[in-house]
């Protein structure tokens, strides 16, 4: 797993995710989780080698 650069977030994020499992410097996320980022919060999302579709 390799890290994308930390992005700003001016506005927040929602994330929902529908399947597989999403993975940040947080932790990992499975099927079905909703995380909420905050307005000028930080987020590094791990890129996968093969998206999920």
């Amino acid at each position: 797993m390799v890290y994308n650069s930390a992005r700003v977030l001016p506005y927040g994020e929602e994330i929902f995710v529908f399947s597989g499992t999403f993975k940040d410097e947080h932790g990992e996320y499975s099927k079905g989780t909703w995380a909420r980022n905050p307005r000028m919060g930080q987020s590094l999302p791990a890129l996968m080698d093969k998206p999920s579709f």
